[in-house]
C-alpha cells in the first residue's frame, strides 16, 4: 500500500505489455511454470492498493521469462504482478502450487511505466518434505499432515484406524515452517462439536481439531525428512 501524494492519472491509450523473469531471491535462479497475475490500483482513503483483480495472467516460460499483453484502462492508476491470486483470507493458491509469493516484495509496481521489458516478480519455490508417520491408534480414522508457511497450508490426507505411511508435503526451504499433525471430526468424546446440534445435509458442519505440531527450520536442502509417531490421536490437545 503506498501513499498517492506523488501519484497522478494518467491517461493510457492502446494495448500495453510488461515482459520480464519470474525470480527466487533465495535459491538465486528464474522460476518455470508460474502462473503471474495482474493487479490494478486504485485510490482508496488517500492510498493505492494493488487489489482490483486478478484482471489476466500468464506463465512463465521454461527459462522463467514471460510477457503479458492487456488493454489498460484509466479507471486505474497503476497495473502490478505477483504470483497467486488474492482472496478473503489470503492467497489462493492452484491445487498443484509449486510456488508462493515472496512476501518481503509480493508485487510488481509498474509505478506507470508503460511497455515494460525488465520487470522482474519475486516469488519462492518450495521444496518436498517426506514425512514418515506412524500412528497407533486413530479413532477418527481421517488424519492431516501440513505445513504451514507464508500462507501455504495445503493438508495431506492419511486414511485409517492405524497409520504407517510417508506422506510428501511441500515446504519453504531456508525458513521457519510449522508442521501440523491433526485431526478433524463432528463428533468427539463430549459429542457433537459446537453448533452442529442439527447438522441437516444443506447445514454448515463445524468440526473438532486435535492437533500437536514441530517448528523447524529447513535449510535449503531439496528433500526435508521428518518422523513423527502418535500413540493415539484421542490424547492429542483439542484446539
Amino acid at each position: 500500500m503506498l501513499l498517492s501524494g506523488c501519484w497522478k492519472r494518467i491517461e493510457h491509450s492502446g494495448s500495453q505489455s510488461i515482459a520480464g523473469v519470474v525470480y527466487d531471491d533465495v535459491k538465486r535462479k528464474r522460476l518455470p511454470n508460474v502462473k503471474i497475475y495482474l493487479y490494478a490500483a486504485r485510490e482508496a482513503l488517500n492510498t493505492i492498493d494493488y487489489a482490483v483483480g486478478p484482471l489476466d495472467s500468464t506463465i512463465s516460460d521454461t527459462e522463467g521469462k514471460f510477457l503479458l499483453q492487456f488493454e489498460p484502462s484509466d479507471d486505474f492508476f497503476d497495473y502490478g504482478l505477483q504470483v497467486g491470486r488474492v482472496a478473503y483470507g489470503g492467497i489462493v493458491y492452484d491445487e498443484d502450487a509449486s510456488y508462493v509469493p515472496d512476501f518481503r516484495e509480493r508485487i510488481y509496481r509498474c509505478n506507470q511505466r508503460k511497455n515494460i521489458t525488465d520487470a522482474v516478480v519475486k516469488a519462492r519455490e518450495l521444496n518436498f518434505t517426506k514425512v514418515r508417520l506412524t500412528i497407533l491408534a486413530n479413532p477418527f480414522d481421517s488424519f492431516y499432515v501440513r505445513a504451514l508457511t507464508y500462507g501455504f497450508r495445503r493438508p495431506v490426507l492419511a486414511v485409517g484406524k492405524t497409520i504407517d505411511t510417508t506422506l510428501i508435503i511441500r515446504h519453504l526451504p531456508n525458513e521457519l515452517n510449522v508442521f501440523q499433525f491433526y485431526t478433524e471430526s463432528l463428533r468427539d468424546t463430549v459429542g457433537l462439536a459446537a453448533l452442529n446440534s442439527n447438522p441437516a445435509n444443506n447445514a454448515r458442519r463445524y468440526t473438532i481439531r486435535r492437533m500437536v505440531e514441530d517448528s523447524l527450520l529447513v535449510d535449503l536442502q531439496d528433500t526435508f525428512r521428518i518422523s513423527k509417531r502418535i500413540a493415539n490421536t484421542l490424547d492429542m490437545p483439542r484446539q
